[in-house]
């Protein structure tokens, strides 16, 4: 039986059945238009960043007609979890990013079935690989088969470490433990105690471009990188 994976918990868990499989967009870049005087059509600039997209997903259940209602509760609080993964039972080395869910009515259309559709809002309309959330060496990510690539790199030391991405340089002060998460923009220790005022440097140097990289550091630390790959 075809299932999907939200937050962690799959729809079977739930008794929920999944109709049809969804119909899945294509990733779209966003676009900046501009008007020029004198000029026919629209001028359209590129942005590395892409549009959100909806996955619209077919579902139902059945059951007791007495628990209809509190399975109905149970399903809903499940799809209420933001920022989550969405995992396709048949892509599933790969997730989407959603930001929400939103759900239509629940028709019942007998005593025991519910039926409804769930739309899911992906963040960016890209397929990111299970294999990128994994931890691998400066050597091991130097080459990004893929799109553009937001890593977190996980240090572990004394001292000041400097990175060195591409040509540029990226260096953070540590008492222990530290992770750079170059797409939110944060360092923070393995606590969660933010401490963006130890680095100096730019975030979006760190970036793991597409084809081949230079990525190093200097200094007695381990330095593993998570390349948070993605594709279309």
């Amino acid at each position: 039986m075809y299932d999907i994976c939200y937050g962690g918990r799959r729809a079977s868990e739930f008794g929920v059945c999944i109709s049809d499989r969804p119909d899945i967009p294509a990733a779209k870049k966003k676009m900046e238009s501009i008007e020029i005087a004198g000029r026919d059509g629209m001028l359209y600039l590129e942005e590395e960043a892409y549009e959100e997209s909806e996955i619209e997903i077919p579902m139902n259940y059945i059951g007791p007609e007495d628990a209809w209602m509190e399975r109905w509760r149970l399903i809903q609080g499940w799809l209420s979890e933001r920022n989550t993964d969405l995992i396709l039972g048949d892509d599933r080395n790969y997730f989407f990013r959603i930001s929400k869910v939103e759900i239509d009515t629940n028709e019942r259309s007998s005593r025991r079935i519910g039926s409804f559709k769930a739309v899911f809002i992906s963040k960016d309309g890209l397929s990111y690989l299970q294999d990128g959330l994994a931890e691998y060496s400066c050597k091991a990510v130097r080459y990004n088969p893929y799109l553009l690539a937001y890593p977190t790199y996980h240090i572990s030391g004394r001292g000041v470490c400097e990175l060195s991405v591409n040509g540029n340089s990226f260096s953070v002060e540590l008492t222990g433990e530290a992770y750079i998460d170059t797409e939110r923009k944060l360092v923070y220790r393995s606590d969660g105690t933010v401490v963006n005022k130890a680095a100096k440097g730019d975030f979006e140097d760190l970036f793991l471009l597409p084809g081949e990289n230079e990525v190093g550091y200097h200094g007695a630390f381990q330095v593993q990188v998570i390349p948070n790959w993605r594709r279309l």
